[in-house]
């Protein structure tokens, strides 16, 4: 990821910024940008920013399964959690981009990779719903989620306005703190 004046736009209420083909993606580099919103149990938030997979884009297996945009939980003090012991390190919901036989999509997971225990509850990966999508082409995804620290909360995706999955109750929190919205 490089940033420059024609990578990384800034203006009132929304950023730009544009992945190059050498850049590196997985674990290896990437960047990203975060939004600490301060959104409480209870909030309903919405999260929108815009998209666009270039032609170039090479669907293999170092490429498929992109995240795109995600909200991660932050470390709960009243249990001595810190930014470096937090046990929940993955998103609690993704956008990703996923391809498959010849076609590109865009997927709304919520839950971890792994099966995981915290603060006495069970998290596990959940695919709500896809959403085919045209390289080349710009979208405005969004993503409305209720914080809730139970299955009382729910996610919901749009793609230019238009909505993919339905409100499923999920738990969007993994506990009382709020979560921030990463892109990249």
């Amino acid at each position: 990821f490089k940033i420059s004046t024609e990578s990384l736009k800034i203006c009132p209420g929304s950023a730009k910024f544009i992945l190059y083909p050498d850049a590196i993606i997985g674990l290896k580099n990437r960047s990203q940008l975060n939004y600490f919103p301060n959104d409480s149990l209870g909030t309903e938030s919405t999260y929108s920013f815009y998209v666009r997979i270039p032609k170039y884009w090479i669907d293999n297996a170092a490429n498929n399964n992109v995240m795109l945009a995600s909200c991660n939980a932050s470390p709960d003090p009243t249990t001595g959690e810190t930014w470096n012991n937090i046990p929940i390190t993955e998103p609690l919901v993704q956008i990703k981009y996923h391809a498959a036989g010849g076609k590109s999509f865009f997927q709304l997971w919520q839950g971890l990779n792994t099966i995981k225990s915290y603060q006495g509850k069970i998290w596990k990966q959940v695919m709500i719903g896809q959403t085919l999508i045209t390289k080349e082409t710009w979208y405005k995804l969004s993503i409305r989620i209720k914080w809730s620290v139970n299955n009382d909360g729910y996610v919901y995706a749009t793609v230019n306005d238009k909505g993919w999955t339905s409100k499923t109750p999920v738990r969007t929190m993994a506990n009382y703190i709020p979560a921030f919205f990463k892109i990249g």
